[in-house]
């Protein structure tokens, strides 16, 4: 199959360009209303534990879904930045502003202060 460059087609779901694959704003915006989902649930099963153990939620089991998506496409900055939020959030059980140190505290190895949640800019450069 041939494509036009500056076209794209579809091929087995996936669109494709010149370029090689591409994913749509549409399929970002459904793939990360799920991840969201997916985070109000554990709010209610995590309600009991602490945020070390929140932060092994977030980086043993939600995260590496983004991990697997990243080694086929490229993640936009607007996807890895509300990714990010919503962890921050998820880890202090808050939706705006509240009790909390700052993101890059949080993100430190345990030695120096913090909770050793994933920082996704870095995790994605390293994949």
């Amino acid at each position: 199959m041939e494509v036009e460059d500056g076209k794209e087609v579809r091929y087995l779901g996936a669109y494709l360009t010149w370029y090689g694959g591409t994913i749509r704003k549409e399929w970002w915006m459904d793939w990360m209303r799920k991840r969201k989902e997916e985070l109000e649930r554990w709010k209610w099963i995590t309600r009991g534990i602490g945020r070390r153990s929140r932060v092994r939620v977030i980086n043993g089991w939600w995260l590496p879904k983004l991990w697997w998506i990243a080694k086929f496409h490229e993640v936009p900055q607007w996807v890895r930045k509300k990714l990010e939020q919503w962890s921050l959030n998820f880890v202090w059980k808050v939706e705006k502003g509240g009790g909390r140190v700052a993101g890059d505290r949080v993100m430190r190895p345990l030695v120096e202060g913090g909770l050793e949640l994933r920082k996704i800019d870095e995790e994605l450069r390293l994949r």
